[in-house]
């Protein structure tokens, strides 16, 4: 039986497709890259239950969105940033808490891996630029460019990755202080948080869905719901 894997959508408030209402979308490739690992790909939108998203899926992956709103992190500093919607904050948080209580694997990227750190106590740079000396380039904005990481050795990544390898990044914002439950597993040449894990939980700044990276982190990750099986 192939594993059910829930992929939580954006909510666009007329932002990108304007005067045409309320809108779900994801890049393709989160889906794509699922279904190549051998699982079952499920769109979730906030119209299912908590409830009814457990029973139907075996993981949860929180895709990649906009700047999580610094009040969340009491964070009083004022930059410029463009806000991820409320509604799918907390509908994302519901399920992480309801995923962790059953002890079902969740795999945040990008914003999803900053959301991850932010729910369970940690917080966010908001802006790359501004907290590190000498910050190489993250993109962001919708800017992919891609850079080197670094892996943990201890980490449940290093045997799956290596010790080094080139990642597609996306963001401007970064994990300043990291939450209690987590250990970090990877980080970039500046000495910014490039994954984190904890038991069953596992967070990537990066986007394997858009690098090669994806050939083996998402098979890693169907790997964690079989090990709960059994």
């Amino acid at each position: 039986m192939k594993a059910k894997i829930g992929l939580t959508l954006c909510i666009d408030d007329e932002r990108m497709i304007k005067g045409r209402g309320e809108y779900y979308y994801i890049n393709r490739k989160y889906s794509i890259s699922i279904k190549n690992a051998g699982a079952i790909p499920i769109l979730l939108n906030p119209e299912m239950s908590v409830e009814e998203t457990l029973e139907i899926c075996d993981g949860l992956v929180i895709s990649g969105g906009n700047d999580i709103p610094p009040e969340l992190y009491k964070d009083t500093k004022k930059t410029e940033l463009e806000l991820e919607i409320l509604e799918r904050i907390q509908w994302e948080r519901n399920l992480i808490d309801a995923f962790d209580k059953h002890n079902k694997p969740i795999l945040g990227i990008c914003y999803g891996m900053q959301l991850l750190n932010v729910h369970f106590g940690g917080n966010l740079h908001q802006d790359i630029r501004l907290a590190c000396k000498n910050p190489i380039e993250h993109g962001g904005t919708g800017n992919k460019i891609t850079h080197r990481v670094n892996i943990v050795h201890e980490s449940s990544l290093f045997p799956v990755l290596g010790s080094k390898l080139e990642v597609a990044s996306m963001h401007h914002q970064c994990i300043d202080r990291l939450a209690s439950k987590f250990i970090r597993s990877a980080y970039s040449d500046d000495g910014v948080i490039e994954a984190i894990e904890a038991e069953n939980i596992l967070g990537l700044e990066w986007h394997p869905e858009a690098d090669s990276s994806g050939l083996s982190i998402f098979p890693f990750f169907l790997s964690l719901i079989d090990k709960n099986k059994k």
